[in-house]
């Protein structure tokens, strides 16, 4: 195991007085991200970092220290944690998991550097071949390896350790903007499918860059059907997952009831959270209070499922866990210790149309091809969303011009319920902290209200 909690364990036997219980998690990120241009390396970056949080409590209360330091003092720990306790401003009944021994993942092959490069050229060479005047904007390979283990006085010992490889590619033809970035990501090198990735890049470099024939338009304000790019559509979620949340829906600070049957949007509208996706490298199967993370329906046909939770939310709401506690939920400036409910690998079920099918069967309207601002675009509590986009104006199934600076607004339930067909393009992307993902394929959705700065 490339964490040692042997002294913590030795430690756990004979807690400090005026120690109830103690549980330790640490958190180990390794990394090697290659810049490559024109067949050579132009830069290399290397992470390693472990982020320890240790938890205790003095049977009223629960405190929590964080450290970078595996050879910290585990009983100081325990006393500075207790001591932290009494900061607190509720009393806590939270009880960790009572006991376990769950092992998940070796990583024993890595690719070294050379390899690493090797496939970026092979990228390169694909992108040539499919187009003489796409230019790379960006290309990197990222391996990275993940340790987790969470250790308690009450016997669990759970550890789990995977590897993944993620490329990021963006063309251009022409345009001083770089096109979206295209990912894709495996436990393995060999199992990006280089060409593939090649053509998406293509693909949305030239969408970037449309036809000359296509000018801007001046677009009125209004109800307008939409196709939703796959990227518009993760962006969308990259916050709206939090309208999933159990301990959220059940405070009244998301807009959906937490009852599973609950009506949530249309009938083709599911959503799934899951710790590992074919096609994915990410494997996310142990959460931070040490629970396994397991396939799961949040919403399937329209209607609830299951909300996500965490130990203490899923007591509260007399459910288990579903293996969703984390620290990191959105964008902080600060150290995060306390346990709060976020996704695994939380994503739209595809369909089986392309976005170009979407766009046909929307006929008049607007192709959402990108949105901005999308951490703050959306209010969870109250579903409300105002987001700056951009995007291609059809006519009869025909692009006649492309419009910039609009801005689509309404609430979310009105989204979900106007979805009226799921595009076949999942795409899926990583939050920044490395700690969930979250997905979506393009989306035909009706009635969206824009407003134009012209």
């Amino acid at each position: 195991m490339r964490i040692d909690f042997s002294r913590y364990i030795t430690a756990f036997e004979n807690l400090p007085q005026g120690v109830i219980w103690a549980e330790v998690n640490a958190d180990l990120r390794d990394e090697v991200t290659l810049h490559v241009k024109n067949g050579e390396q132009t830069g290399c970056e290397c992470l390693e970092r472990m982020a320890i949080y240790l938890r205790a409590s003095d049977g009223t209360k629960i405190g929590t220290v964080y450290t970078e330091q595996l050879d910290d003092d585990p009983e100081k720990m325990m006393k500075i944690a207790v001591q932290n306790a009494k900061f607190m401003d509720a009393v806590s009944t939270d009880q960790p998991n009572q006991s376990g021994n769950i092992q998940l993942g070796v990583v024993e092959d890595e690719a070294d550097t050379p390899e690493m490069l090797n496939f970026a050229r092979a990228v390169e060479a694909a992108v040539k071949e499919l187009s003489a005047t796409a230019d790379i904007k960006h290309l990197t390979i990222r391996r990275t390896v993940m340790v987790r283990r969470i250790t308690n006085s009450f016997g669990l010992d759970n550890y789990q350790e995977h590897q993944f490889y993620l490329a990021e590619l963006s063309t251009e033809r022409g345009s001083s903007e770089e096109s979206p970035l295209v990912k894709r990501s495996a436990t393995k090198l060999a199992d990006i499918d280089v060409k593939e990735l090649a053509a998406q890049a293509v693909h949305k470099g030239g969408r970037a860059e449309p036809d000359a024939e296509l000018k801007p338009v001046a677009l009125s304000s209004g109800k307008y059907d939409c196709v939703f790019s796959s990227e518009v559509t993760r962006q969308i979620f990259v916050t709206a997952w939090q309208e999933f949340v159990g301990g959220y829906m059940a405070g009244n600070k998301a807009i959906f009831n937490p009852e599973p049957g609950t009506h949530i949007g249309s009938p083709c509208f599911s959503v799934v959270d899951t710790p590992r996706l074919d096609g994915w490298g990410y494997c996310l199967a142990l959460d931070s209070e040490g629970t396994e993370c397991k396939t799961k329906d949040l919403v399937r046909g329209g209607k609830l499922a299951t909300p996500m939770y965490s130990l203490t939310t899923a007591a509260a709401a007399g459910v288990k866990s579903t293996g969703n506690a984390g620290r990191v939920a959105l964008l902080t400036g600060t150290t995060p210790v306390n346990i709060v409910t976020i996704p695994s690998i939380l994503y739209i079920e595809p369909g089986e149309a392309t976005e170009a099918e979407l766009v046909q069967k929307m006929g008049s309207g607007i192709l959402l091809t990108y949105s901005l601002d999308e951490f703050h675009s959306i209010t969870i509590s109250s579903g409300e969303f105002s987001i700056p986009c951009g995007g291609i104006v059809y006519e009869n199934g025909k692009p006649v011009g492309t419009v910039e600076q609009i801005t689509m607004a309404g609430n979310l339930r009105e989204l979900f319920d106007n979805i009226q067909a799921v595009g076949c393009d999942l795409e899926v992307d990583e939050f920044e902290y490395k700690n969930y993902c979250f997905g979506g394929p393009s989306l035909l959705v009706t009635s969206i209200s824009i407003s134009s700065a012209g």
